[in-house]
C-alpha cells in the first residue's frame, strides 16, 4: 500500500515521525502559514506526562487533521480539546461561544478571524483550498513536537 493509499492521519503520522527524527524536513514557511489558521491552547498545569493526556492529545490532533482535510466543517462551528472533569481527562467538541464544564487543559480551534469571517459572510466552507494544505502541515508539525519515538 503507498501512502497517498492510507487515511490523512495515517499519512500525517508518518510525517509528523520524521519531522521529529529529523527536524531539517520542517518547512517553516508553510508551518507559519498554517498557524495564521489555528489557535492551539495548552495549560500548563497539565503536562503531557498527566495520565492519559498524550493519548487524548493524538486523539485531538487526529480529530482536527481529519476535520481540516474535509474543509473544516466542524472546526467552523466548534472547538475540540480535552477537559479536566470529574477527576480525570477527557475529550470534548463545544460550538463557539459555549462554555465546556471542567478545566481546558488542551484545545485546537480556529482563529476568530478565519471561523467568524465565513460565518459572517455567510460562507458554510471558512477555510480556503490553499490553506488546507499548510493547516494539515501545521497541524502535523505541532504532533511532532511530542510524540515519543
Amino acid at each position: 500500500m503507498s501512502t497517498t493509499e492510507l487515511p490523512i492521519f495515517e499519512q500525517a503520522l508518518l510525517l509528523a515521525k520524521a519531522m521529529k527524527v529529523n527536524p531539517d524536513l520542517v518547512e517553516l514557511p508553510l508551518v507559519a502559514e498554517g498557524e495564521s489558521l489555528f489557535a492551539i491552547y495548552q495549560d500548563s498545569n497539565f503536562s503531557d506526562r498527566f495520565n492519559g493526556v498524550k493519548e487524548l492529545k493524538t486523539a485531538t490532533y487526529k480529530m482536527a487533521i481529519e476535520d481540516i482535510s474535509m474543509g473544516a466543517p466542524m472546526l467552523a462551528q466548534s472547538v475540540i480539546g480535552l477537559t479536566f472533569k470529574e477527576n480525570r481527562i477527557q475529550t470534548y467538541i463545544s460550538p463557539h461561544g459555549n462554555s465546556i464544564s471542567g478545566n481546558n487543559v488542551f484545545s485546537i480551534s480556529l482563529k476568530n478571524l478565519v471561523a467568524f469571517k465565513g460565518y459572517r459572510a455567510g460562507i458554510s466552507d471558512p477555510v480556503a483550498d490553499q490553506l488546507i494544505n499548510s493547516g494539515l502541515y501545521f497541524l502535523t508539525f505541532q504532533l511532532s513536537k511530542y510524540l515519543e519515538l
